[in-house]
């Protein structure tokens, strides 16, 4: 992994993120939030449910829009997968 980008772990759960909100994605990840363009395009990614396994494997270039998010059904949810819950 090149110096100074978050592994894909952090960058798929804390910073994009996506919740559905009965069944509609909402913007969730620090990354997501705090980026009016990542805001605007969000909804338009290939948006796939949240698996560790799933993600640790994709990768990921620490800047710009994400063109894959992974997406879970309550912020207690990802705190659960992620065994913090």
């Amino acid at each position: 992994m090149p110096r100074g980008r978050p592994p894909a772990g952090y960058w798929f759960t804390l910073e994009c993120v996506v919740i559905l909100e009965a069944g509609q994605p909402k913007a969730y990840g620090a990354a997501l939030l705090s980026s009016f363009g990542a805001l605007a395009r969000f909804a338009r990614a290939d948006l796939r449910p949240f698996g560790l396994a799933d993600l640790v494997r994709l990768p990921h270039p620490g800047a710009g829009c994400q063109s894959v998010l992974f997406t879970v059904d309550s912020p207690a949810r990802l705190a659960e997968r992620l065994g913090c819950g």
